[in-house]
């Protein structure tokens, strides 16, 4: 079996790549280092919805982060920065406010209004502390809440200041702000190399959510962001598995280095020399490329014809900036090349990507609609545009409700299981020099009005 494995691609390059592996029997892998695993199963539980959504901080009145830097490497970064610059702009009663729950004091936290210190792995903690005070203090609770209620009873603000520092009194202060918000946000980081917790406290933070109606306007599930298609941990495991049986002849690179990003443990470098040809698109060698039996550099995205598609609702033409300098050749062409000696030429009839690209826009400007405008004029305004984007309905219509199947949700906490609650009582809440002698606890007030 022959397998391609690249980076996160969307648009007439991934139609090439699905397109050759069709013809060739073979599998097509999207791999991400940072695919937000915990935080997609979180959403799966709690919302009933798999993948991650498109998130309108801008449209909050209210916003909690957990862990999730937003500002720096989160998600959409460039977007957040322009919405949080919506969402924190004064208004005529003053500023929304922003707290940053983490245990470092990174750009995001800098960025809030209070920054509350935690040591590693207490976001969750200090999260499912909140959700306990906001569900104690609601007069009727439906059976399945109350069940959650009561599961989660263990996490007093004694406990909470316990095992993470964090006094009482902010804790019941910032659930003072959430219940005053009538558009709370809440995020959570949703990967377990900074949150050794990451799956509970994007649970948390989902339920969060759910407890107030205006934040289902703010988590856009029918145009969700294509980072949350990558291929799981687990296939990539399985991948490996097969490499070491021999069940996979020739393994196809481009923009990816497993080598590099996968756990020694796997041993994917060993598996390598199971392969009868390791070939490599990278346009920068890498330690996955220096491994490849056959090298065919790729133009860089700078120059490239191409389109990109981060949501799905957002099309993005790009264009080249210069000239290939050096001997390379774009992915989409070599693609073709490839498929025309293995399909023949009516399996792949385009003369270039360019080609592709085109009619690819083609057919997109029939789906929009917009038959007033000639190909040739649909294509230049997309040019001028840098794409095509649509506005998808709001999640007010349904989107991002939570799942009825709270009996599953339950279930798949198990947060008697919780990792403070296993900590010994003897051992110090906190290790020496960490985050909390900052503040003592308390919230950080960060020089903001």
């Amino acid at each position: 079996m022959v397998v391609f494995m690249s980076h996160l691609m969307t648009g007439a390059e991934e139609d090439l790549a699905v397109r050759l592996m069709s013809t060739l029997g073979g599998e097509y892998i999207v791999y991400e280092p940072f695919a937000y695993e915990p935080l997609r199963k979180a959403n799966r539980i709690v919302f009933g919805k798999n993948g991650l959504p498109t998130y309108h901080v801008e449209r909050a009145d209210f916003l909690l982060s957990f862990g999730a830097n937003f500002l720096e490497t989160w998600i959409s970064n460039v977007q957040f920065a322009r919405q949080f610059a919506s969402f924190h702009a004064p208004g005529e009663n003053g500023k929304h406010l922003f707290v940053y729950v983490g245990p470092r004091l990174s750009m995001t936290a800098a960025n809030a209004d209070y920054w509350v210190a935690v040591p590693v792995g207490g976001e969750s903690c200090a999260a499912l502390g909140l959700l306990r005070l906001l569900l104690q203090e609601r007069p009727f609770l439906s059976r399945a809440a109350a069940r959650l209620a009561s599961r989660i009873s263990a996490f007093t603000p004694e406990l909470v200041e316990e095992k993470t520092g964090v006094k009482a009194d902010v804790l019941l202060m910032m659930a003072a702000q959430f219940k005053k918000a009538t558009r709370p946000l809440v995020l959570a980081e949703g990967m377990a190399f900074q949150d050794p917790n990451a799956f509970d406290t994007a649970v948390a933070a989902n339920l969060l959510c759910t407890l107030s109606p205006g934040s289902s306007q703010l988590l856009d599930f029918s145009n969700p962001v294509s980072l949350g298609q990558t291929a799981p941990a687990s296939r990539i495991k399985a991948l490996a598995d097969r490499m070491a049986g021999g069940e996979v002849s020739a393994l196809i690179i481009y923009r990816a280095n497993p080598v590099y990003n996968l756990p020694a443990s796997w041993a994917f470098e060993s598996t390598l020399k199971n392969l009868t040809a390791l070939i490599s698109f990278s346009s920068f060698p890498d330690e996955t490329t220096r491994l490849a039996t056959l090298l065919m550099p790729s133009h860089t995205s700078l120059e490239s014809w191409g389109d990109y598609r981060p949501q799905r609702n957002v099309f993005g033409l790009l264009q080249p900036a210069t000239g290939p300098l050096f001997d390379t050749r774009h992915l989409g062409d070599m693609l073709l090349t490839l498929g025309k000696k293995i399909g023949g030429q009516a399996a792949f009839p385009e003369n270039s990507f360019y080609e592709v690209l085109r009619n690819r826009w083609e057919q997109r400007r029939k789906e929009q609609g917009t038959d007033e405008a000639s190909p040739d004029v649909f294509w230049q305004q997309s040019l001028q545009r840098g794409g095509a984007w649509q506005h998808g309905k709001d999640e007010a219509q349904g989107g991002g409700r939570s799942s009825s199947k709270n009996t599953c949700l339950l279930r798949l906490l198990h947060l008697s299981d919780h990792p403070v609650l296993r900590r010994p009582s003897g051992e110090p809440p906190l290790p020496p020099g960490n985050a909390r002698s900052r503040h003592d606890g308390h919230m950080g007030r960060l020089g903001r009005d």
